[in-house]
């Protein structure tokens, strides 16, 4: 890391930082871009022989300990498995509550948007991240990021917010919240206009969900009481740099083979991910 002071910061970005903020800059840092990723993933497995139905919305998924496991979608679909690897996001306590105890998970919903900026700096935005004491009083949980421009077609950049209010956490997608809050917006807009230079006009806003364990650590195990399904769930905004080692993992588990990596911390049985009465749906 290089260590920069506040006039650093401001004379190598086009930054307004507080004058006791302090940098770290990591020249080997990168992204994922995840639409090439999935790509990659999708022709991977489809090569060595992996059917792929798009459009197949999972409406049940039932089982007993000792059956196989039967999967129905939207389209009227029925498939039968005797073993299944249930990676369904914010999805998952939906698809568990048919037939078992739902997982204590939380659903975030999770601001993020893209401005446009000068033209003139376009070039000049790095991908960043900023650190700060949470405002309680506010709301303000005080994490913001952002991506630099990837295109040369447009001047836009990708930003959000790193925190959601507990008012907005949720148990289920059915009660999920789609509309951006608009104190979260404010609260964005704000940081992003005292703290950079060239932020224009505000192009979109959106809620994603994160899927949350208390502990903010995967699930990453069989089912509890159902060996014939292999879960993964709570990737607490973290999971996808780590999507191929995490398929290899769920592989091992189908395959019933050892793990390449001690997976006691991501246990399903862990006291933080087993629900209690008053924390299932």
């Amino acid at each position: 890391f290089e260590a920069l002071n506040a006039e650093q910061l401001q004379e190598r970005w086009p930054m307004r930082p507080k004058p006791d903020f302090i940098g770290l800059f990591e020249s080997t840092s990168g992204m994922v871009w995840s639409a090439r990723a999935i790509e990659v993933f999708r022709s991977q497995a489809e090569a060595n022989g992996v059917s792929i139905h798009t459009g197949e919305e999972t409406v049940s998924l039932n089982c007993t300990p000792s059956s196989t496991v039967e999967i129905k979608t939207r389209s009227g679909n029925t498939f039968l498995a005797n073993q299944v690897v249930l990676t369904a996001g914010p999805w998952t306590n939906d698809l568990l509550s048919s037939f078992t105890t739902p997982l204590n998970l939380e659903i975030w919903p999770m601001l993020w948007g893209h401005y446009q900026v000068e033209e003139t700096l376009r070039d000049r935005f790095p991908q960043w991240f900023c650190f700060q004491q949470e405002k309680p009083d506010s709301n303000d949980g005080g994490l913001y990021y952002g991506f630099p421009c990837h295109t040369p077609e447009t001047s836009l950049i990708k930003v959000g917010i790193d925190w959601c209010p507990p008012e907005l956490r949720t148990k289920t997608m059915s009660t999920f919240v789609r509309e951006p809050d608009s104190e979260l917006a404010q609260l964005l807009d704000r940081f992003l206009r005292h703290n950079w230079d060239g932020i224009k006009e505000c192009v979109g806003l959106y809620f994603s969900p994160y899927t949350m364990t208390k502990d903010t650590l995967f699930v990453l195990d069989k089912l509890p009481g159902y060996p014939q399904i292999s879960l993964f769930t709570g990737g607490s905004g973290q999971a996808f740099k780590f999507t191929p080692l995490l398929g290899k993992l769920l592989a091992e588990l189908v395959l019933d083979q050892t793990p390449s990596f001690d997976l006691s911390p991501l246990s399903a049985s862990r006291e933080c991910v087993i629900s209690s009465p008053d924390e299932q749906l």
